[in-house]
């Protein structure tokens, strides 16, 4: 693992696998309350990647893994982390690169994507309601920041917020920079619907038929140019660890 400085200030985490000579690598950007190392590494997506002789860039978003972790939401805005990945790709020296990512990393991807010209084929993975969604707007969502700052899980009575404290708990994650994160990315929800009919890069859209947030996936597909779907067996946390996410994953990005 190594960091580098964001154009911010904050100092973010790559792990690199491969020939680091590569100038198109694939960059990798997990999910929220995870790592690259549980969401990629774990499950073997990394070490199949590099099989098929791609050169693998694996970002921990701020706020998760080996990054700095601050608690101020406005660390946190979707353009803030998609220009993480932008830069990450320059501290790399890709002159181009593929991108996958995973629920939030899918998120601040189609930001990427829209934005970096370099994106040449982009993975949106376990993420659409998250984006066609206003959660900001759905109360069930927005007891997730309190329930991750409350004092304990006991003290937490939304499904929703029980869900999302117990994952964080299981991952190990600084709960107050999680729920900073969560409130930043809310309120740039539309930049990410904005990003959609910009994305030129080749585009594969994957998740789990099981997966409440993978709802209304054709429709979402749809709406990006040339863009196609994929299901594998599994929800929103098991999805990724099913062979055949990583079989797909690695088949369109080899």
């Amino acid at each position: 693992m190594r960091r580098f400085a964001a154009s911010d200030g904050l100092e973010i985490a790559l792990h690199e696998f491969g020939d680091a000579g590569d100038p198109y690598p694939v960059l990798l950007q997990h999910g929220f309350s995870a790592s690259s190392a549980g969401n990629w590494i774990a499950p073997g997506i990394v070490d199949a990647l590099t099989k098929a002789g791609r050169r693998v860039v694996a970002i921990d978003a701020r706020g998760h893994g080996g990054s700095d972790m601050p608690h101020e939401p406005a660390r946190y805005a979707r353009t803030r982390l998609a220009a993480d990945i932008s830069e990450a790709a320059d501290v790399v020296g890709a002159e181009r690169f593929d991108l996958a990512g995973y629920s939030m990393g899918g998120m601040v991807g189609v930001v990427t994507a829209a934005k970096d010209a370099r994106v040449q084929r982009l993975a949106i993975c376990g993420c659409v309601r998250q984006i066609v969604q206003d959660r900001g707007r759905d109360p069930s969502f927005s007891t997730v920041p309190a329930a991750l700052r409350a004092a304990s899980i006991e003290e937490v009575t939304s499904p929703w917020g029980r869900t999302f404290r117990a994952v964080a708990e299981r991952m190990g994650g600084d709960l107050h920079a999680l729920a900073a994160c969560f409130e930043g990315l809310e309120v740039g929800a539309q930049e990410s619907r904005d990003a959609l009919p910009l994305i030129r890069a080749r585009t594969l859209v994957i998740g789990g038929r099981s997966d409440p947030l993978m709802k209304d996936a054709e429709a979402f597909t749809g709406a990006i140019a040339g863009a196609h779907l994929e299901w594998v067996d599994g929800d929103h946390l098991t999805a990724v660890v099913d062979p055949r996410f990583t079989a797909a994953l690695t088949a369109f990005l080899a």
